[in-house]
């Protein structure tokens, strides 16, 4: 009669505590397996992310370098090549411009 006790109160010979035990470690193991499973995904998102930040900062860099180049060159001084209109109504550049034997001429006359 003990026997079949000892047996009843047991399930396939192993008592509930133990079964209770066995359950917590299926779950954790469930539960660290599953974490696992995310934190690839995760890294996995975040190594795509760094490959597209650095394709969009190539592409930004590549436009502005091309934006630049693009308006310095549309300045229409580069193309230009006939002289300032200061150079040609201005005064000192007439003055400059005049004969150096007439200055002397006239610096001499006024000594």
């Amino acid at each position: 009669s003990q026997a079949s006790t000892s047996s009843s109160s047991t399930q396939g010979g192993r008592c509930p505590e133990l079964n209770r035990a066995m359950e917590s470690v299926r779950y954790m193991a469930e539960c660290t397996k599953q974490e696992e499973e995310s934190d690839k995904v995760r890294e996995d998102w975040k190594f795509v992310a760094m490959v597209l930040d650095r394709l969009f900062l190539w592409i930004f860099s590549v436009a502005v370098v091309v934006g630049t180049a693009g308006i310095i060159l549309q300045a229409p001084s580069l193309y230009d090549l006939r002289p300032a209109i200061d150079e040609m109504l201005s005064e000192i550049e007439a003055a400059v411009a005049k004969p150096m034997g007439h200055n002397k001429a006239h610096a001499a006359a006024l000594m």
